[in-house]
């Protein structure tokens, strides 16, 4: 309205429009306020139930949703502001509530300061507002809300999704992944993918589906297990060609001077080839070796060089014992897996070099030193086979003279324990002696007696005439 006009009313009418209009503007905001607070009211309380209940959330962290009360109140501000009543509708319900006949009216359209002070003095009428409807949705909203906090963490949790406790197999995963990157034996971009997995997995697991989080644990446990034992398989391995590298190495050092010089250098030859590939297998092994000791095995090894070389396939060694601790303490290998390695990892190289000259003519070297870390091999032949026939030694002088070993009782039999072998001759009787029984000996007349016949080796023509049956007597 034009500035004139609004001057043209006196103070005192002024005064009672603005508090019109200002009482208009708190109703208003008070209707807004109420009804956007209600609004909110219930959405934050679902909103905090469905976080409790999904997710288990903290009741302080949720307390943050009382700032959209304020968002509430200042959009309720805004509305009343807008939709408060104009002055020209108010001149026109208070001329018409207090009878001015339209003298306020026209003085508010057109300046009469004549006129103005025939203008009563004017009554306010009553504002009412039938809000209930309004106080009660705001209750129940904030009762909503308020009940929503209260809710037991117990009930809350009813339906939710409860996360599975796989905490302690997660970090048992996590240490054997990071002990098989430190070992070597798994890739850093392998042990990263399957530490990323291992970290999906226990992020999404639930008690509703845990049969999922367990399958998914067994696979990734597979996997390290799998390489964790093949690991092991290799460092037995290796830990055995590593000791018959050392025992060649030690029994040449030591006792080299009892081979001929084409003995020694079929067994340098062996020592060299056998470290080679004890080398392309262990990469520690690799590291580990001295350029010019590495050299020299690819080239030719002197004499000097054994003991180093021995006290590097030695390091080695320790090393792949080591390496099986450290699986064996994060349950990745069993006691038994460490005791087969240091099995392996013992052999003592004294009288080698001595066995080594009398089975050289019928094995080579390599499998000489495997039989012998084996503790089979000795100063004779071993594989020799065992023949009944009529070659006598080239020795003239030699004859054979059929022999009777005394009998043994089947109780001797059963208790007879092995004490020893050795290469020399057994303690024979002297004479033939006569017949004695055998496991029966001592045995009643009643209870049926045997005698048992001693056989010597003139006697063989007879036995083998007696069981060459011919064919014809089978048939009748």
């Amino acid at each position: 309205m034009p500035e004139q006009a609004a001057h043209s009313l006196s103070d005192a009418h002024h005064a009672a429009v603005r508090r019109f209009i200002a009482a208009a503007f708190g109703w208003l905001f008070l209707r807004y306020s109420l009804s956007f607070a209600a609004a909110w009211a219930f959405v934050w309380g679902v909103a905090v139930l469905a976080l409790r209940v999904a997710t288990a959330a903290d009741r302080a962290a949720l307390l943050w949703g009382a700032c959209g009360l304020l968002a509430a109140v200042a959009l309720a501000a805004t509305l009343a502001w807008r939709r408060r009543p104009k002055r020209e509708a108010v001149c026109a319900l208070l001329d018409q509530t207090n009878r001015c006949g339209g003298l306020l009216m026209s003085t508010f359209e057109q300046p009469a300061s004549a006129w103005t002070q025939r203008v009563p003095t004017l009554a306010m009428p009553k504002l009412r507002w039938n809000g209930w409807r309004t106080w009660s949705a705001t209750a129940a909203a904030t009762a909503f809300v308020v009940g929503a906090f209260l809710v037991p963490d117990s009930f809350a949790s009813l339906t939710a999704t409860r996360p599975l406790d796989i905490r302690d197999d997660v970090a048992q995963l996590d240490q054997q992944i990071t002990t098989l990157e430190e070992e070597r034996i798994l890739e850093k971009q392998e042990s990263a993918d399957l530490k990323d997995k291992l970290e999906q997995v226990r992020r999404e697991a639930t008690g509703r589906d845990p049969v999922k989080t367990w399958e998914a644990l067994d696979h990734l446990d597979r996997k390290v297990t799998n390489a964790a034992a093949q690991a092991a398989e290799d460092a037995l391995k290796q830990t055995e060609q590593l000791t018959q590298a050392q025992t060649l190495a030690e029994a040449l050092d030591q006792d080299g001077d009892k081979l001929n010089a084409d003995q020694f250098a079929q067994a340098m030859a062996a020592l060299q080839q056998m470290t080679q590939q004890a080398m392309a297998d262990n990469q520690a092994l690799r590291e580990s070796m001295d350029p010019t000791l590495a050299e020299a095995i690819n080239d030719q090894l002197t004499q000097e060089q054994l003991d180093e070389l021995r006290e590097a396939l030695k390091e080695c060694k320790e090393g792949l014992r080591k390496k099986l601790g450290k699986l064996q303490a994060c349950k990745l290998c069993d006691a038994g897996t460490l005791a087969e390695c240091d099995k392996l990892g013992q052999c003592n190289s004294e009288g080698f070099c001595e066995a080594l000259v009398f089975n050289m003519d019928a094995m080579t070297v390599e499998d000489a030193l495997a039989a012998f870390c084996n503790g089979g091999l000795s100063r004779g032949r071993g594989d020799a086979p065992l023949t009944f026939n009529d070659e006598t030694s080239s020795d003239a002088d030699v004859k054979f003279k059929d022999q009777v070993l005394p009998p043994a009782t089947l109780a001797a039999m059963k208790d007879s324990q092995v004490v020893g072998l050795g290469s020399g001759a057994p303690q024979l009787e002297t004479g033939a002696g006569p017949s004695a029984s055998g496991a029966l000996e001592g045995a009643t007349a009643a209870g049926g007696s045997a005698v048992h016949q001693t056989i010597l080796p003139r006697h063989r023509a007879a036995v083998e005439q007696y069981f060459e049956r011919q064919d014809s007597t089978h048939n009748d």
